[in-house]
């Protein structure tokens, strides 16, 4: 025999069961999502920190390179590459005097005899002091 009643109840309750079940599904679902956000956003939370750093620690070495003594004693020394490499740091420090004051410092031509001792690899690599950490 079936009591109209009890069918009904029993219906809204098995239906109510599915529902919660759906429910506590998708807040775990939502839960896992956000917990994988978050270590995300701390991941680009510490790179920023970290390309923070690299800035400021770029526009020191500028600050300390931008120098007329240090260009004039050194800028002869490099190689073409190295000194290139310095220019693209000037450049991205937006330092463009700086630039200019390493390129008039810094010759070319190679001829000289340490650079015939070097095989064309510039003073700059010739006789480098060796510093033990011993």
């Amino acid at each position: 025999m079936r009591i109209p009643f009890i069918s009904r109840l029993r219906a809204h309750r098995d239906l109510r069961d599915t529902a919660l079940t759906v429910i506590a599904q998708s807040n775990s679902q939502l839960h896992e999502d956000l917990k994988t956000l978050r270590g995300q956003v701390e991941e680009l939370v510490k790179l920023n920190r970290r390309r923070e750093l690299l800035v400021i620690a770029a526009h020191a070495f500028a600050d300390r390179f931008d120098d007329e003594w240090l260009a004039s004693e050194l800028a002869d020394r490099m190689s073409d590459a190295d000194l290139e490499t310095l220019l693209d740091l000037f450049h991205a420090a937006g330092r463009s005097e700086a630039i200019e004051m390493w390129k008039s410092h810094h010759t070319t031509d190679q001829t000289g005899p340490e650079s015939s001792e070097d095989q064309g690899q510039g003073p700059a690599h010739a006789q480098v002091p060796v510093v033990s950490a011993l």
